[in-house]
C-alpha cells in the first residue's frame, strides 16, 4: 500500500496559468473627447434668441361668453327596476310568524 509522501521542494507558487500566459502591452491610445476649454465668443450677447427671433405674435380674435342654458328636468318618468329587484323575492313569503310572549 502506497503512503502520500508531500514534495520536498518547496512550492514555487507558479500555476499553469501563469506559466503558459505571455503578457502583452498595447501602446496607449490617445483619448477621443474633446477638450473641456470654454469657447468663449468675441461679441458680446445682445439677449435675442432663435425662439425670440422667430416667435410672431398674433391678436386674437375677441371671444364672447356662451350662453348658458337653463337646466330642464327630463321629462320621462323614471324606472326604479333594477336586476336586484326583479330578481328578488322574499324567503318565507306567505308564512305566518307567530310570536309568543310568556308572562
Amino acid at each position: 500500500m502506497d503512503i502520500y509522501e508531500p514534495p520536498a521542494d518547496p512550492f514555487d507558487t507558479l500555476s499553469s496559468y501563469r506559466s503558459a500566459y505571455v503578457g502583452r502591452t498595447a501602446p496607449v491610445r490617445p483619448s477621443m473627447k474633446p477638450d473641456d476649454g470654454a469657447h468663449l465668443s468675441a461679441e458680446p450677447l445682445d439677449g435675442v434668441t432663435t425662439t425670440r427671433a422667430a416667435y410672431v405674435r398674433h391678436t386674437l380674435p375677441d371671444v364672447e361668453p356662451k350662453q348658458k342654458h337653463m337646466w330642464l328636468p327630463n321629462p320621462a318618468g323614471l324606472d326604479d327596476l333594477t336586476n336586484y329587484r326583479k330578481e328578488y323575492t322574499r324567503k318565507g313569503q306567505g308564512r305566518v310568524f307567530r310570536i309568543i310572549v310568556y308572562f
